[in-house]
């Protein structure tokens, strides 16, 4: 099996944990101040509320990529939106979801339906 290629840094490296998005590696950064004020803290309270196993609505699916865009976009200026939305999908966004909290140092309740695993 072939290596996953991990896209480079654009630029001042924020660190975070490598996630696959697509084809290559993005290293997701902690989300910073900016961003938690201007409403990401309140849409990630929003989503670890969720109910367990429930299959996030159209608006939930939203508030997932502004906050992983805005993890992304720390790392890779850019990237927009678009690019995030396009390579989330049923299959990885819990784990990359739980990879930007855990940058963040956010706690990652266990059972949550937005919480998985962080793949290295």
């Amino acid at each position: 099996m072939a290596e996953i290629e991990q896209a480079p840094i654009e630029g001042e490296d924020f660190g975070g944990g490598w996630v696959q998005l697509g084809g290559k590696k993005y290293k997701l950064a902690p989300l910073n101040f900016k961003a938690l004020r201007n409403g990401l803290a309140e849409k990630i309270s929003k989503l670890q509320d969720m109910q367990r196993g429930a299959i996030p609505t159209p608006e939930q699916f939203g508030m997932i990529c502004e906050v992983v865009a805005a993890s992304v976009r720390r790392n890779y200026p850019s990237l927009d939106d678009a690019f995030v939305e396009d390579r989330l999908d049923i299959g990885n966004f819990n784990s990359v979801f739980a990879a930007v909290l855990s940058a963040t140092s956010l706690p990652v309740k266990e059972g949550d339906p937005v919480s998985g695993e962080i793949r290295p």
